[in-house]
């Protein structure tokens, strides 16, 4: 117990700051292009994946487009058929159109 109490007080805490070396300056500059480097990377990384959903998005879009003509196509293609089918019989009877 008494070794353990004697190193604790070999231990002081300084409330004054290092000097900066020149060495500490260079390393932490170093950290900073590393960093700098790495973000660079991230970001190209990120503008690439961006270009790919936009791609993907304008890709979506054309087909729900190309769908929503075909439904209006084949929408205008039962009414017309049943107008017509509706013309060749008589009037006497009630018509009731259900779309699914």
């Amino acid at each position: 117990m008494q070794r353990l109490s004697s190193r604790m007080n070999c231990f002081r805490a300084s409330a004054m700051p290092r000097q900066k070396t020149e060495a500490i300056t260079f390393l932490d500059i170093h950290k900073l292009i590393v960093e700098k480097k790495r973000l660079h990377d991230e970001l190209g990384l990120v503008t690439a994946r961006q270009q790919q959903i936009q791609q993907r998005i304008a890709w979506l879009n054309q087909q729900v487009a190309q769908l929503e003509r075909g439904i209006q196509e084949k929408r205008g293609f039962t009414k017309t058929g049943f107008s017509s089918l509706q013309d060749e019989f008589p009037n006497n009877f009630d018509t009731l159109l259900v779309d699914y």
